[in-house]
């Protein structure tokens, strides 16, 4: 069965700020049925309040998403930052919770399930009027409450049809609880949140007998998502705005949702309608988790411009690493963290705080330790040094860039080169365990050696050896010590996939 749609002529007049019903342009927008044997069956055009001329403009300028990165790829944090898309990384009973609203709007809230590439998979009305008590409507702020379920691995967006109650055809086809409701494009087919115009989305609802019939508010079809991100070239509005905007509070597992309901509003104030979506801790830990870009990827950039620092840019530093925000980092989380202090995985054992082993408030006793000079700050020739002072001495090994350099704090190749061979024993490279031994000296991870391996499997002793002068910046034949904290940035950008970000 087919469903075709045809937009027809537009009016010459617009004002997006108006809210009067006036008849509507009778073919603004009808859907056929065509049944078989070729025999049609037409249904009457639903009317539209239709504000439709500035918009018709705007469709043919606005662009579509311009990114070769699917917008809904990645971890839930980056899909949300880049197109305000919901995703859920385990199963939940979600709770909608009204709060209020502040229009005189009879708006109409529905949610949707995008498949993979951005394609609408399942449609709910969420509230057919979405105005409390008092002001047109039954919602009760904080009261009224709907229950959603989703699975892991569902990706979630909200939509609002502005003034679509206040339509008598459309506050008709919003009671009905036959059928179904969906979102299509104009051809009748399931819609692209993202590969299609966002003016040729219709909410429809559709009969049992497969018969499609349009809801329309203040704007003919038009709805205002909840998604998209205009910053990342992400229009889901037909306007190119955005049009609301989602604080998620991890701790409370929850995230509250505010929507402008005017066309291209110019003082957005996300008031329209306001509503609460609790989703469980670790849904909302998902989405806010930190991003890998935000991430810092060196002493350098922990420390700033001044290259000193201090215990706030560590923790803040820190809580980058922390993916789900409990305050702590756990092994792993450490291990990536640690390389940009000088430190090792193992030294994970001195990180403890009231929360116990892995407290990002435990940096300030371990800085504190490394702070010889008593400044309160770190800077780059304590922090080369920290490991010794955390672990104290070992005659057997040279545990730290200043023993390497001597007191001139300035390492020249062939010390460079001695260090090295005081750690590999066979001098033929180092095995994992000599390398474990060695990588804290110049700020490595023990994850790092895997870049100096050759197709065999063998450490490349010579590619090692040309670490020395791509971190000679200055070409002065020495290595100081803001050329060794960033070693392990120049090493991973030279020789291997980049795990932070440049700077």
């Amino acid at each position: 069965m087919q469903f075709q749609s045809s937009f027809g002529p537009i009016p010459s007049q617009f004002d997006p700020k108006r809210n009067t019903q006036q008849p509507a342009d009778a073919a603004d927008f009808q859907i056929t049925q065509h049944a078989p044997g070729n025999q049609a069956a037409t249904q009457q055009p639903t009317t539209l309040n239709h504000h439709a001329t500035q918009m018709q403009q705007t469709q043919m300028q606005a662009p579509l998403v311009n990114s070769m990165q699917s917008p809904l790829s990645g971890s839930a944090s980056e899909v949300f930052n880049r197109a305000r898309v919901i995703s859920f990384t385990e199963p939940t009973r979600a709770e909608l919770n009204f709060r209020t609203e502040n229009t005189d709007f009879k708006n109409s809230l529905v949610m949707y399930k995008l498949a993979g590439d951005g394609t609408v998979k399942e449609t709910n009305v969420v509230f057919p009027n979405a105005s409390m008590i008092g002001d047109g409507g039954q919602l009760q702020p904080g009261n009224s409450k709907v229950e959603l379920d989703f699975n892991a691995g569902d990706q979630v967006g909200f939509a609002m049809v502005p003034n679509a109650f206040r339509n008598p055809q459309s506050r008709e086809l919003l009671a009905r609880q036959d059928g179904q409701f969906a979102l299509v494009n104009e051809s009748g087919k399931p819609s692209n949140l993202f590969n299609e115009h966002p003016g040729g989305m219709n909410l429809v609802h559709i009969d049992p007998f497969g018969n499609m019939n349009p809801i329309n508010g203040e704007y003919g079809n038009k709805l205002f998502h909840t998604t998209g991100n205009m910053d990342q070239g992400i229009q889901t509005n037909v306007d190119g705005h955005d049009h609301a905007d989602q604080v998620v509070d991890p701790d409370g597992g929850r995230m509250f949702i505010g929507m402008d309901d005017r066309y291209a509003p110019e003082n957005p104030g996300r008031e329209s309608l306001i509503f609460q979506l609790d989703i469980g801790q670790n849904n909302a830990r998902a989405l806010s988790e930190p991003l890998i870009s935000d991430r810092p990827g060196s002493f350098r950039d922990m420390a700033g411009a001044d290259w000193q620092l201090t215990a706030d840019e560590a923790m803040a530093a820190a809580h980058s690493f922390d993916r789900d925000g409990d305050g702590r980092l756990n092994q792993q989380e450490w291990a990536e963290f640690a390389p940009m202090l000088n430190l090792t995985p193992e030294d994970h054992k001195h990180l403890f705080g009231p929360k116990g082993r892995g407290d990002i408030v435990g940096l300030v006793d371990m800085l504190r330790a490394g702070d010889r000079n008593g400044s309160g700050t770190i800077d780059a020739p304590e922090v080369l040094d920290l490991s010794r002072h955390l672990n104290g001495n070992d005659p057997n090994r040279i545990q730290s860039f200043r023993e390497a350099a001597g007191f001139d704090w300035q390492l020249d190749f062939e010390e460079f080169i001695s260090t090295a061979e005081s750690h590999d024993a066979q001098k033929d490279g180092f095995s994992q365990e000599e390398w474990n031994r060695f990588a804290p000296v110049l700020g490595f991870s023990p994850e790092d050696r895997n870049l100096f391996l050759d197709q065999m499997g063998k450490f490349n002793v010579q590619q090692f050896k040309a670490v020395f002068q791509l971190a000679d910046g200055d070409a002065d034949g020495r290595l100081n010590p803001h050329e060794a904290v960033e070693m392990r940035r120049i090493v991973h950008e030279e020789f291997g996939p980049v795990d932070f970000p440049k700077s």
